[in-house]
């Protein structure tokens, strides 16, 4: 597996480092979350799997702090739900646990026609991505 840098911002501190292993691409997301910053990750990591020809993605977020509103992760489920990549035929894991991940944001991406998925157990999220 491959992992390089994909994204820094030392104001914000979230970093991501992305990889690939058998059809998946994978990415690691670790320090503060911002909206802001949040999206374009997240959105640079989709663009990434459809620039290399994959459409699973497994995203762990397991390293990820911040404390997010429930309007931000409204706000971010909206915003990543409505870029152009992500509305292909893109089928994304989220590996998180509260409280920085709960759900609220996957609901409303998934409420919009994305389809991820928020797991804990990251063996269950490669088993999800599997199925077709």
């Amino acid at each position: 597996m491959n992992n390089t840098p994909k994204s820094t911002d030392s104001a914000n501190d979230l970093m991501v480092s992305v990889g690939s292993d058998d059809g998946l691409l994978l990415a690691t997301v670790s320090g503060r979350f911002t909206l802001k910053k949040g999206v374009e990750v997240f959105n640079a990591v989709c663009d990434a799997a459809v620039a290399k020809g994959l459409d699973r993605i497994l995203i762990d977020c397991t390293a990820m702090s911040g404390e997010i509103s429930t309007r931000d992760r409204y706000e971010f489920g909206k915003e990543v739900a409505g870029h152009p990549s992500n509305r292909m035929w893109l089928k994304i894991a989220l590996l998180g646990e509260e409280p920085v991940i709960t759900g609220v944001g996957i609901a409303t991406a998934r409420n919009r026609g994305l389809d991820v998925e928020l797991f804990s157990d990251p063996e269950r999220a490669v088993e999800w991505l599997a199925r077709s």
